[in-house]
């Protein structure tokens, strides 16, 4: 009898507390993320695209698309564990839900730099 195997009762621990320091990073970055977008809504396309370019700006923002898609997919988890009961389907579901989030970032970041780096 496996203690400590992927059903175990402390295995969902680790994703609690993942969650809420997902929960903590992302309330700051929300904060900046919103004002900053309110703050660019009256500026032109090379303003925005200057913006962007920023260093701080460029960091700020592949750390706010990491910790959304990070919150999302711990989310999605817990919502598929909780009413999925097939473990098959319930496998496959966890497949798709990563494999998602992992095109959602790599899309978002591979943008954010693309117009940060190429864009003149």
């Amino acid at each position: 009898m496996k203690i400590f195997g992927p059903n175990s009762k402390l295995s969902g621990t680790h994703h609690w507390w993942w969650q809420r320091l997902s929960a903590i990073c992302l309330v700051p970055l929300s904060l900046w993320f919103v004002f900053s977008i309110l703050s660019q809504l009256n500026s032109n396309y090379a303003d925005v695209i200057q913006w962007i370019s920023s260093a701080p700006v460029t960091l700020l923002l592949i750390l706010f698309f990491c910790a959304v898609f990070y919150h999302a997919k711990l989310g999605l988890e817990v919502i598929a564990e909780d009413y999925v009961h097939n473990p098959p389907v319930l496998t496959l579901i966890k497949i798709l839900i990563k494999s998602i989030v992992i095109l959602g970032v790599l899309v978002s970041v591979t943008a954010i730099i693309k117009i940060s780096f190429f864009t003149s």
